[in-house]
């Protein structure tokens, strides 16, 4: 398995001189080595929802430990949209704010899809300790599939809130699952089981069309992401 490094933190902060090395969040596109990381303890859905419509839910709505917030929040149907599973989004196609209520969440995943447009959504993370690491992805057209990712943690941090931002007002992210959990192992760190390190210097474009809505914040942000691929 190649370990490879968006140093998104290195290419935001050069632009104010200040680049230094941080902690990693690190990214699984494969669903079951992500799960064998720890014990997923929520995955919330929306497939109980009316498939053959638009349903509006509350804002925020709170499942479990996640509050879900945005400017018009609701539920499309995946028979009314012709897509795959039915998906919560945005229907301002603004940002979508994700809050964890409850420490210890070092495991953080999400399925993504578009529901109309093709921009990349920048993915804003925060932990306890301050400190936010952002990334951009592309999601997975809707009436195709959803993309999944899941994310690990930096060594002594866990998930509190993650904000995803359309980068045009075309593309509505939605989402099928959400899901929490946190590693069983004394480490967390890839590094910890032998992970090797490559950089990929070819995805610093991906990341680049995902900084725009956010690069004022970036400036302060001392994070790495690590995608494992």
């Amino acid at each position: 398995m190649k370990l490879l490094h968006i140093a998104f933190a290195a290419a935001a902060l050069s632009w104010a001189g200040a680049a230094q090395a941080g902690p990693s969040v690190t990214v699984y596109d494969d669903h079951a080595a992500f799960s064998a990381l720890g014990a997923i303890t929520q995955v919330t859905n929306f497939d109980s929802y009316n498939e053959n419509d638009f349903t509006v839910v509350g804002d925020p709505l709170t499942v479990g430990h996640l509050s879900i917030e945005s400017e018009y929040t609701g539920v499309f149907g995946k028979q009314s949209y012709q897509i795959v599973r039915n998906g919560l989004a945005n229907d301002y196609a603004t940002n979508l704010t994700v809050t964890i209520d409850q420490p210890g969440f070092n495991l953080f995943s999400y399925a993504i899809g578009a529901i109309g447009g093709n921009a990349y959504v920048t993915v804003s993370l925060y932990t306890n300790n301050g400190f936010a690491y952002a990334y951009g992805v592309k999601p997975f057209p809707a009436q195709e599939g959803y993309k999944f990712q899941g994310l690990l943690a930096p060594d002594g941090e866990y998930f509190t809130k993650a904000i995803f931002h359309p980068n045009d007002d075309q593309t509505y992210p939605a989402f099928s699952e959400f899901e929490l959990g946190y590693t069983t192992s004394g480490c967390n760190s890839p590094t910890c089981s032998g992970g090797g390190a490559v950089p990929e210097p070819s995805v610093w474009g991906l990341m680049i069309l995902g900084f725009g809505a956010t690069g004022a914040a970036l400036r302060r942000r001392r994070g790495r992401v690590e995608v494992l691929a």
